[in-house]
């Protein structure tokens, strides 16, 4: 997969986005560290929101390393390089899911970066074979969560073959960002994740009947 020009963009260091996506994904010598989204979260939302790193101490470190935040963040022992490493992860493969979706047309940014700098970084073929799983993926979220406009909220009540739902920490945090009903999409916004990862949550608990939905908007309760 190549950039206009004919640069092997897997050697490359910039910000690389998909033709007609809305993801920035940016490589340090081809490899892969961080990843933003037009109308997402930035990682100084996501790592406060998450309880890592206030946004005090970003900006603190950002004036300190302006190019290179998070080895200032891990240098100075307000995060750890593991917690990063989880949480750019995430990032990383959901960039390049619109990469695997545009089948690899892109533009290059070349020089562009992202502040936080490649305190950890990624194999480029391993995050494309994630995106490539997650892309299969998507077609079995899509049969529980057709749209990410779709609104959830809790049902009533469970059915009757359903006496009681184990919830783990992330359910949970789906189950308690739903209010009185919300989309996907916002959903996804309030958890700071992507609308993939929100529908994929989603789906066990539309499945067990904990929650369903509606087309927008939501029926008079």
């Amino acid at each position: 997969m190549t950039v206009p020009g004919g640069v092997p963009w897997p050697a490359a260091t910039g910000a690389l986005r998909a033709d007609g996506g809305r993801a920035t994904l940016y490589l340090h010598e081809g490899r892969p560290y961080c990843a933003d989204r037009v109308g997402g979260p930035s990682l100084e939302d996501e790592l406060a929101r998450r309880g890592e790193v206030d946004r005090g101490r970003w900006q603190d470190a950002a004036r300190r390393a302006p190019t290179a935040v998070g080895e200032e963040l891990v240098r100075s022992g307000t995060t750890s390089r593991r917690v990063l490493r989880d949480i750019l992860h995430g990032r990383v493969v959901g960039a390049a899911l619109e990469l695997v979706q545009a089948a690899g047309r892109a533009s290059m940014e070349e020089g562009d970066r992202h502040p936080v700098g490649p305190v950890v970084s990624f194999a480029l073929d391993k995050v494309l074979a994630e995106a490539r799983q997650c892309r299969d993926d998507l077609a079995a979220v899509i049969r529980t969560v057709p749209s990410p406009d779709a609104i959830a909220r809790l049902a009533r009540t469970l059915g009757l073959g359903q006496p009681e739902v184990r919830l783990g920490r992330d359910e949970w945090e789906v189950v308690a960002a739903l209010g009185a009903g919300r989309s996907v999409r916002d959903i996804a916004r309030i958890l700071g994740r992507s609308e993939l990862t929100a529908a994929r949550l989603l789906g066990p608990l539309v499945e067990t009947g904990l929650v369903v939905l509606h087309e927008s908007p939501l029926p008079p309760t």
